[in-house]
Formats: structure tokens, sequence, C-alpha cells
């Protein structure tokens, strides 16, 4: 297995950041390429979840916009903004209209 990654970061004003306005520890876990991983993650994720972790929006997890929202508290200042600045969605994938949402 791959190590598991701990770090601390201080409360920050980023809308879209783990860390905004708490103070917050990281754990972050891996796994290599081509090794089973689904379980692993499903169940960290469902603990983390549970004590109101806010996963990386750019990171690998299972969550979607309606979640990510109730996790971040300026999440439709930024999907506004994102709207304003990128119309026609331009810059988005289905990666990013899973976890932001499609632009409209």
């Amino acid at each position: 297995m791959f190590p598991v990654e701990i770090r601390v970061a201080a409360a920050d004003d980023i809308w879209l950041s783990t860390a905004y306005q708490r103070d917050s520890a990281y754990i972050a876990i891996h796994q290599f390429v081509g090794m089973p991983y689904r379980e692993y993650f499903d169940l960290f994720e469902s603990v983390v979840g549970a004590v109101g972790g806010r996963p990386h929006w750019g990171k690998m997890h299972t969550l979607d916009a309606a979640v990510l929202r109730e996790r971040y508290p300026r999440f439709d200042d930024f999907t506004a903004l994102r709207a304003t600045v990128d119309p026609t969605g331009v810059f988005a994938n289905p990666y990013l209209d899973r976890v932001l949402g499609k632009v409209s």
C-alpha cells in the first residue's frame, strides 16, 4: 500500500479551499496505479464525511455538486462567478459538471 499523507493548514479565505474559514488537518490516501482501490477509498470517504471532511474538489472522490455545496460555504458564490467568466462552458468537462454542476 502507498503511504498515508498527513498535514495541517491554517484557515484561509479561498472559496473552494478545503481550509476555508477553519484550521484543517489533511489525511490523504493513495494507491499505486493498477492496484484495487475502490473499497479502500469508499470506506475512507465515508469516515471523513461523517466528521465534516471536505474533499479537495479536484481530487478523486465520488461526491457531486449537491454534496459539495453543503460542505463548502461559498460554493454557490463560486459557481455564480464561474458562470459569469465561462458562460458557455468552454472550460467544462464531465468531471467538473459532476463536482461543480453544469454551467447554466
